[in-house]
């Protein structure tokens, strides 16, 4: 074989007895029918080469124990010519394994017992490390492979079907780095090797009063520790993480009693956590590793006396877990802590006046609290009871600790702003919002505040409150101006006359709102309009509402709202003129007029709207009364008429709503438009969109 090519060299030996004779022709050619796969080289004194032209395809298909004879004709000096053959023999060729395209460039596992540490479960679970390396090779001839391996720590073994698998991963056996040489091998004996890094991290929690050395991985190592760690007079342990993030946890008196614990943390971001009386006996000496610009956090839940080295300002971060710690320097003018109990030092970072304590601490800023309400209710005005009185105690002023909204993981005390202060509230300077006054009516509405907590050191959080203020308020003799209530229940009460040569508009809000009017509300040329908003209302008039030219509109708005005028005394409602319009909205409602209502060029309107109505009249001395039950509601409203009625109703559904005429005589029949009509002693009332025919029969109309 040279340079690949399947080649044979030698000398053909010749005699001749002629003079000069003795030699070859160098011309070369094959034999007759000869099919010759190489090529045949002759020099003159019968030197040759002969070369199999390997990139012939009948080559590459000779396989094991097939032959093929090249036959070429040569030719000596005198003429003469001999034919000389050539054998070529087939066998198989091998390939050694190759490592696959997406081999892992690295093994990661954990062995220790312990599983969780403050409920984060890490690594495996405890679960031992396997891995089938048959996945990292492939053979292009197909060939079974066999495999081997160097490097496994203790703990850890090749099996025969070509698994890799840990013993046990809390045996705490094998932890460090290692460098493990996987070797595949076919049937010929070609072999490849792929070297991988493999990792065992440590995950171990430990018991109490360890000495020695504890040495963990350039994984992600996690030690939990009990109390007393590197305790007493001859106690001194030394913890060295390696590289990686690690977790390192200890409980009370590490260091305690003129112990010794040093810890190493390493390069990586790691998280060491003391509990209290760390150091205050002994010597607690903590590097978190030079030079790494990882962010370490340290954490001392409790009373401490550390010397920190290798802190990197502006990345590492301490905390002192809520307890209130100066900022200072020490005598070798080295950043230093101190508070109750508390004494640490960074050995080799230089005080300077500009540095702060956000420079060093973990500042967790403050958080809603779990339970904080989302919004709080109050009231203003002078009403204490829901029936109208002012009498009793006055109604406490409203305050609240807004601070309570939040906590803060760092026990940092809260400064508290908000966007914008109600109307009638101040906020004081330790958080708490307090209304003036309870019986001052301008805070009453809905507010919708904007809450942010500073814990002073960078830290903020926000949160949104709806406060709500119910108005509660006898407003006398009012006149010309607006009321509103809130979105919760308001009280509101008017004196009577009012709005007397005036304007008035008084809105309820949501809520179950009692808007109460006494006597002559809205009347003498005045407009007095109210609306109850959303949710059940009660709204009352006294007598003469809307007398003498007076403009009077009513909408109960959604919900199942009572709204009465008068009580059925005489004269109860738009007297002299007056103009009432009551839009009763969505909802079962109940409107109710008393006797008397509508005398001399009056003008009543009701717009029962949609559900299951309920009007009422007393006594109507006026011509222009008109009904509208609500079109195509589907419900069955009801027209009570007390006595001497002229009415004209709309929207009246035959067979579903009804009408009472509170055991009065009357007459079904149709007026000259042919629509249906109801007569009798001082009745006249038409449906005006029901057309008359003679099968129709009083029971069709009238409430039974």
């Amino acid at each position: 074989m040279t340079n690949g090519q399947l080649v044979a060299q030698g000398t053909l030996p010749i005699t001749d007895l002629n003079a000069g004779e003795s030699g070859f022709r160098t011309t070369v050619v094959a034999a007759q029918g000869a099919s010759n796969w190489g090529t045949l080289t002759l020099a003159a004194d019968g030197s040759y080469t002969y070369a199999v032209t390997d990139s012939d395809a009948r080559v590459q298909a000779l396989g094991q124990g097939q032959t093929h004879v090249d036959t070429f004709t040569i030719t000596a000096l005198d003429g003469t010519t001999k034919e000389v053959s050539f054998t070529i023999n087939g066998v198989d060729d091998n390939h050694a394994p190759t490592v696959v395209a997406n081999a892992p460039t690295s093994f990661a596992a954990a062995t220790g017992s312990l599983n969780t540490v403050d409920g984060t479960v890490y690594g495996q679970g405890n679960a031992p490390f396997s891995f089938d390396v048959k996945t990292l090779f492939t053979d292009p001839d197909g060939d079974a492979l066999t495999f081997s391996a160097t490097g496994l720590p203790d703990g850890f073994a090749l099996g025969t079907d070509g698994v890799i698998r840990q013993a046990s991963a809390r045996a705490q056996t094998g932890v460090g780095d290692y460098t493990v040489k996987i070797t595949a091998t076919d049937t010929h004996n070609a072999s490849t090797v792929i070297t991988v890094p493999l990792v065992v991290a440590i995950r171990q929690g430990y018991g109490q009063y360890q000495v020695g050395q504890k040495t963990g991985s350039s994984g992600d190592d996690v030690m939990k520790f009990d109390n007393g760690q590197g305790y007493g007079m001859f106690g001194s342990l030394t913890v060295d993480t390696g590289a990686g993030n690690d977790k390192l946890v200890f409980g009370a008196f590490a260091a305690g009693a003129n112990g010794q614990l040093t810890v190493n943390a390493g390069t990586g971001a790691d998280s060491l956590t003391f509990d209290f009386a760390a150091g205050t006996g002994g010597i607690l000496a903590i590097d978190l590793g030079a030079g790494d610009q990882a962010k370490d956090t340290l954490t001392f839940a409790g009373s401490v006396k550390a010397n920190v080295t290798s802190f990197e300002v502006g990345t590492n971060k301490i905390s002192f877990s809520g307890q209130s710690v100066t900022l200072d320097h020490d005598v070798n003018n080295h950043v230093h802590f101190t508070g109750t109990n508390i004494d640490v030092t960074l050995s080799d970072v230089v005080w300077s006046d500009t540095l702060k304590r956000s420079d060093f601490m973990v500042d967790t800023p403050p958080v809603v609290a779990t339970n904080a309400p989302t919004s709080l209710k109050a009231a203003a005005g002078n009403l204490n009871t829901a029936d109208g009185t002012t009498t009793g105690a006055a109604k406490a002023a409203f305050s609240y600790d807004l601070t309570k909204l939040f906590t803060d993981a760092d026990g940092d005390k809260l400064s508290i702003s908000l966007d914008k202060v109600p109307a009638g509230f101040t906020l004081d300077s330790s958080g708490v919002l307090k209304q003036t006054s309870a019986t001052d009516p301008v805070s009453a509405g809905d507010y919708t505040l904007k809450v942010t907590a500073d814990d002073g050191h960078g830290g903020t959080t926000s949160t949104t409150l709806t406060l709500t203020v119910a108005l509660d308020q006898d407003f006398g003799h009012f006149i010309d101006s607006t009321v509103n209530g809130s979105s919760t229940s308001d009280i509101i009460k008017f004196a009577d006359g009012t709005g007397v040569f005036g304007y008035l508009a008084v809105g309820g809000g949501a809520g179950d709102d009692t808007i109460t009017f006494g006597d002559y509300a809205g009347t003498q040329n005045v407009i007095l309009k109210v609306n109850g908003g959303d949710g059940n209302d009660t709204i009352n008039f006294g007598d003469y509402a809307a007398e003498y030219n007076g403009t009077l509109s009513v909408d109960g708005g959604n919900g199942d709202d009572t709204i009465t005028f008068g009580n059925f005394g005489s004269n109860s409602a738009a007297y002299f003129g007056g103009s009432i319009t009551v839009n009763g909205g969505d909802g079962n409602d109940t409107i109710t007029f008393g006797a008397g209502s509508g005398f001399i060029a009056e003008q009543l309107n009701v717009l029962a709207g949609n559900g299951a109505d309920n009007v009422r009249f007393g006594i109507l001395y006026s011509d222009s009364v008109s009904i509208d039950l609500g079109a195509n509601d589907k419900a069955t409203d009801t027209v009570t008429f007390e006595g001497a009625v002229t009415a004209t109703v709309t929207s009246f559904e035959v067979g579903t709503d009804k009408i009472s005429f509170s055991g009065q005589s009357v007459t079904l029949d149709h007026d000259g438009n042919d629509h249906v009509h109801f007569s009798g002693n001082n009745i006249d009332v038409t449906l005006s969109d029901v057309t008359y025919n003679a099968n129709m029969k009083v029971s069709d109309f009238l409430l039974s």
